[in-house]
């Protein structure tokens, strides 16, 4: 597969994201490579799954993932990390029908991204859940219950947020990868780290990740509980992960938070925001 680099004024991938089907055609009559990818392996498909988050209805995606088939985009392509357009479009897509389109034109639901991640526990809507769970008998996990619901003020979440901060800061220096406010998903908030530890000075020193995402930024001001993704290296075993776990409450609670967690690798540790005093 070529990559987008002798052509880059033809702007294919740009014109897939925005989700305009007649830019897109425009692009590909001007001689774009529909087969080209980017840097991370993504497609045009992957760019317009991506840029489907952004629609406010679901006929320009549609158009979009029409005409890029037509046109021969390669509708299996995986990227760097082992996501498909489907798994792409799964996470990204706040409509069913598109996810339902490339379904039926062939793509795999039953896929897992380069991290064991499976399409149906990433995806964003509970509709394409129940599809893709109907389809490969994968049941998603159960989301974290809401311990409290309280709305934060601006001027708390700064407070706090400045204190996760300075946990996160001390965590990197103690060898744990965190990132704050990255990706919108889980996967997505695993990758980035990863792509961290790959351009790591001391690979070896590193013991985990810990992170949150757009989503659980936004859970976290709606109900002032932020919720962890963790991982521990190298393989991400169960042990691995708690220990991670264990380190990055222990360091939070240092700071006057208190967190929730059950000891399970399978649920992600809470930090309990509206308890904090700053």
């Amino acid at each position: 597969m070529s990559k987008a680099s002798e052509k880059p004024s033809l702007n294919l991938l740009d014109a897939a994201r925005s989700c305009d089907s007649l830019l897109v055609k425009d692009r590909i009559s001007q001689g774009a490579d529909v087969r080209m990818s980017d840097k991370n392996g993504f497609n045009a498909l992957h760019y317009a799954a991506m840029g489907s988050n952004a629609c406010d209805e679901e006929t320009p995606i549609l158009k979009t993932l029409k005409v890029l088939l037509e046109a021969g985009c390669p509708l299996t392509s995986a990227s760097n990390d082992g996501r498909s357009p489907l798994f792409l479009l799964a996470e990204f897509s706040p409509f069913l029908s598109p996810v339902a389109f490339l379904i039926q034109a062939g793509a795999d639901p039953d896929v897992r991204d380069g991290h064991g991640n499976h399409i149906t526990e990433n995806a964003m809507m509970e509709e394409v859940q129940a599809l893709l769970s109907e389809l490969t008998g994968v049941v998603p996990q159960e989301p974290e219950p809401a311990l409290h619901f309280e709305k934060m003020s601006p001027l708390a979440w700064k407070t706090a947020s400045k204190t996760v901060d300075d946990v996160f800061s001390e965590l990197n220096a103690d060898g744990i990868i965190c990132l704050a406010d990255t990706g919108y998903t889980q996967s997505d908030g695993f990758a980035d780290c990863a792509e961290v530890l790959a351009q790591h000075s001391q690979p070896d020193r590193v013991s985990g990740f810990c992170f949150y995402t757009r989503q659980d930024l936004r859970t976290a001001k709606q109900t002032s509980q932020l919720y962890l993704g963790i991982w521990g290296a190298p393989s991400g075993e169960d042990q691995e992960t708690t220990t991670v776990a264990k380190r990055v409450i222990s360091a939070f609670e240092s700071k006057g938070m208190s967190c929730s967690w059950n000891g399970s690798a399978l649920v992600r540790p809470c930090v309990l925001l509206y308890d904090f005093k700053g």
